[in-house]
């Protein structure tokens, strides 16, 4: 049996979901962000509130120290990567995603 037949372990601290990837934060480092609109909803169509959208993720994260390096914005969802606050400054990564 090759390794990508054989079920995965679960994680010792995800029980019963071996998917969830460990959750570690390094200040100044990098990271991968995804959010999405409540049931997949698309409720920013069009230009202007993909703008909205777009301005208000990076504003957001950099009034709080985080820094984007990349970013898509979608009518359901988007990605952003940025880097971390160096040592205690900035919102952490939980408190900010949940401003935009």
């Amino acid at each position: 049996m090759s390794s990508s037949d054989r079920p995965s372990e679960p994680l010792p601290d995800k029980p019963g979901w071996h998917h969830a990837p460990l959750h570690r934060f390094e200040p100044g480092g990098a990271y991968m962000i995804t959010a999405g609109t409540l049931n997949k909803r698309p409720l920013f169509i069009g230009d202007t509130r993909l703008s909205l959208l777009e301005d208000t993720l990076l504003g957001v994260f950099r009034e709080h120290g985080w820094q984007p390096q990349a970013w898509a914005v979608f009518p359901n969802h988007y990605h952003c990567v940025a880097l971390a606050p160096a040592g205690d400054a900035g919102l952490p990564l939980r408190d900010a995603v949940r401003c935009v």
